[in-house]
């Protein structure tokens, strides 16, 4: 069973451990890391609000959350590489919908990356619509919304 909580500063290097493990299958495609590889997980600690999915005692998945202006933004979701496909994801996606919806939004945005084709098919099927592309901080990002 998955537990989702808030993080808190303690959770900086498990979070690190799983953005590597969980994004390196993507650096050979886009020729760099992706965004995710090199965020600074203190900031959002401090500044966002952040999930962490356990498994029993293990750090398995994040999600970071921008809640702070009128934009939502599902900023990242990121899960072990072992333990896709189990539902930790849509754990993650479940908790972060609830507190959107407890903070009144009535849609959210997220981003991924163009060569991340899996993500771009997860999310649709979770309901998320394709609204634009464009290139920021050199990474060529599909931003999708979900209206709750």
């Amino acid at each position: 069973m998955v537990d989702i909580r808030n993080a808190t500063e303690e959770d900086a290097e498990a979070m690190r451990t799983v953005a590597q493990l969980a994004f390196d299958v993507y650096v050979a495609r886009m020729g760099k890391q992706p965004a995710p590889m090199l965020a600074n997980f203190d900031y959002h600690l401090r500044f966002d609000t952040c999930l962490i999915a356990k498994i029993e005692s293990v750090t398995v998945g994040y999600a970071i959350l921008q809640i702070n202006s009128e934009t939502p933004l599902l900023d990242t979701v990121a899960v072990l590489p072992d333990y896709q496909g189990k539902g930790v994801g849509s754990a993650l996606m479940n908790a972060s919908e609830t507190i959107f919806a407890k903070a009144h939004f009535k849609s959210y945005w997220l981003y991924t990356n163009i060569h991340m084709a899996e993500n771009i098919d997860w999310y649709s099927r979770r309901g998320f619509k394709i609204s634009y592309q464009t290139i920021e901080d050199g990474f060529t990002r599909i931003y999708m919304q979900k209206t709750l």
